[in-house]
């Protein structure tokens, strides 16, 4: 398998639905996509690019597997991650364990980062967010090894606990006023 649609009827990808499938190189998620289970696309080792549907409410969170879930873990070389005009939360554990992200750039239309969003997303060192982000929960970016600074939105009114935990190279943060 190099390509996989997932259709618009489709609401829900179940846990480890197309975990290595390591020759995938294109997904086309549902634009009616509400949930994906733990590791969906783990280890789709040639997955560069995704676009996430707004509508996604479930990243991929799995209460007996927490510490290795996310849809995405293990993709080492997704890099270009974008998001439907209009999505207005990153859904919880959605990246989780991706090795390969990079870079992040939140839309000025997500108010939301749920909890554990990019945690161990040990190779990402730029995050952009947009002003609209209001709430970053719980462990949001936790263990983010390779980023050193970060400047917070100026219309963020909450940092959950543990939000950026154990990011070893994180040097400055600028938090507005």
């Amino acid at each position: 398998i190099t390509s996989i649609v997932i259709e618009d009827g489709v609401k829900e990808i179940g846990e480890f639905a197309f975990e290595l499938c390591t020759k995938v190189s294109k997904v086309t998620l549902s634009k009616n996509l509400v949930s994906m289970g733990c590791s969906a696309f783990g280890n789709c080792d040639a997955l560069s690019g995704i676009k996430i549907p707004k509508s996604l409410e479930n990243g991929g969170y799995i209460w007996y597997y927490p510490e290795w879930c996310g849809a995405f873990k293990g993709c080492d070389r997704l890099k270009n991650v974008t998001f439907e005009e209009g999505t207005t939360r990153i859904a919880d554990y959605l990246f989780s364990n991706c090795i390969g992200l990079e870079k992040i750039e939140i839309p000025n239309t997500v108010t939301l980062i749920e909890e554990h969003a990019f945690s161990n997303c040990t190779n990402l060192t730029n995050i952009i967010m947009s002003d609209s982000v209001t709430m970053i929960e719980a462990y949001s970016f936790e263990n983010c090894t390779g980023l050193a600074e970060i400047e917070l939105p100026s219309g963020l009114t909450e940092i959950s606990d543990g939000a950026f935990t154990e990011c070893t190279e994180l040097t400055c943060i600028v938090i507005p006023n």
